[in-house]
């Protein structure tokens, strides 16, 4: 079986993902892994295959900085004039780096033509869950924990109370690209129920 894993490089993140991809390969199956190439090495020591974000989406990176294991999204947040130190900033530019990530995603799968996408759950890999969706090839969401240093960006939007009407203020700038065609909003949860199966 030839599997494709996606996550971004955050650490907390991406270990339960290498311990997967590891054992996949060990039982003898094709294993292909995109990340960032901060984590090239770690992911070749699993005995996958590495495929570069950077080099797989140039829709979303090219002529953008990598700062961190996001990639390029601090280059997004500026671009739209937003705080880069709280995580509700990212919620609400998400759809914009969907729509950027998504063609270079598509390409890979086609490329590779997986028997299984095994992706991390997490907003950042979100377009390795739409790609499968839209090529019909069933596809597994990782659900990650974070380790402690994420909560020094989290916090603003974790510990602090936020209600639907607080959110909606910040987020209701980017509404048409959370609605459907007819205008009604999408809800990102609306997803979920088809991410978890193994197959459709």
């Amino acid at each position: 079986m030839r599997i494709l894993f996606v996550c971004q490089g955050a650490i907390g993140h991406l270990n339960p993902m290498l311990v997967l991809a590891k054992a996949s390969v060990e039982q003898g199956h094709e294993v292909h892994f995109r990340s960032m190439e901060s984590v090239q090495v770690k992911i070749q020591d699993t005995g996958a295959h590495f495929h570069s974000a950077v080099d797989m989406q140039p829709e979303f990176y090219k002529g953008r900085k990598l700062n961190g294991c996001l990639g390029a999204i601090d280059d997004v947040l500026e671009e739209h004039e937003l705080e880069k130190s709280s995580f509700l900033s990212i919620l609400q530019v998400l759809n914009v780096i969907l729509e950027q990530q998504l063609p270079g995603s598509l390409r890979l799968l086609r490329e590779l033509n997986p028997d299984l996408v095994v992706y991390d759950a997490l907003m950042t890999s979100r377009d390795a869950m739409f790609a499968a969706k839209v090529l019909q090839v069933p596809a597994i969401g990782v659900w990650t924990l974070a380790g402690p240093g994420a909560w020094v960006t989290h916090s603003v939007t974790t510990m602090l109370p936020l209600t639907l009407a607080d959110a909606h203020c910040h987020v209701a700038p980017f509404l048409p690209l959370l609605c459907d065609s007819t205008h009604q909003p999408i809800l990102w949860a609306a997803a979920l129920p088809w991410a978890a199966r193994t197959s459709w």
